[in-house]
């Protein structure tokens, strides 16, 4: 009885460490998911930024065309 308690333990410990390991590999991955979409983020934040700048530098080249043609129509 004592050898049968001992081999249910040493089954039960194998099973634990082995959740435990699928565990790990499993936030691993997650892990590896999570710095990626930080870098998709990243990417997307200065794609924005230089969109949102060439906006701005298109407006501001229209308003400057306009300014001259009332000037020049003044």
């Amino acid at each position: 009885e004592k050898e049968e308690r001992e081999l249910v333990f040493l089954d039960y410990k194998k099973d634990t460490e082995k959740k435990l390991q699928e565990k790990e590999r499993n936030m691993e991955e997650m892990k590896e998911q999570v710095e990626g979409l930080e870098q998709e983020l990243l990417q997307t934040r200065k794609e924005k930024e230089r969109i949102d700048f060439n906006h701005k530098e298109q407006m501001l080249l229209s308003l400057e065309k306009h300014s001259r043609t009332i000037e020049t129509l003044k």
